[in-house]
């Protein structure tokens, strides 16, 4: 055999050497995926469908909590919205007793707008002002009759309807 051909066998087989170790270490890695994909599932497949807890708080990037979702002992069941402070401004709440409500607020944390819907009862809404005092109260009664009132800040009767 020359020496050309023998230089060209000998770099085909580093070559083929070359091809041998990147293939042996791609299934290599093949076998530590397939092994920790497995494991993933088997993990996966072990946890329960719901989370279940009595209360959640979700913050923001500084830990201020942003979202509180919460049922008291009671049986209300809560989720509030608060403001980059802390401040909840936006409540939204069914009481034990099947009663759904809404409270927006202020950025003091005052109530300022309110609304409800009793079983068997009125629903309403009612506008406060800054102090939290019910100014302008909206209701339908069971009845089948609507109300309207207009209260001055200390609770005077200022207009009825109908």
């Amino acid at each position: 055999m020359e020496r050309a051909e023998f230089d060209a066998l000998q770099a085909r087989l580093q070559r083929m050497e070359r091809r041998q170790r990147v293939l042996s270490a791609a299934w290599l890695v093949s076998i530590v995926v397939v092994v920790v994909m497995a494991a993933t599932v088997q993990q996966a497949a072990s946890q329960t469908d719901f989370i279940k807890v009595r209360g959640l708080q979700v913050v923001d990037a500084v830990g201020n909590v942003r979202i509180g979702l919460n049922v008291y002992p009671e049986g209300t069941a809560e989720i509030i919205l608060a403001e980059p402070a802390g401040t909840g401004r936006v409540w939204l709440n069914v009481r034990a007793d099947g009663t759904p409500g809404v409270v927006l607020s202020d950025a003091t944390g005052k109530g300022r707008i309110w609304m409800a819907a009793y079983p068997d009862k009125s629903s309403g809404l009612i506008l406060s002002d800054g102090t939290g005092k019910g100014r302008i109260w909206l209701g339908a009664f069971p009845d089948g009759s609507s109300g309207l009132v207009l209260m001055d800040p200390a609770g005077k009767v200022l207009f009825t309807a109908p």
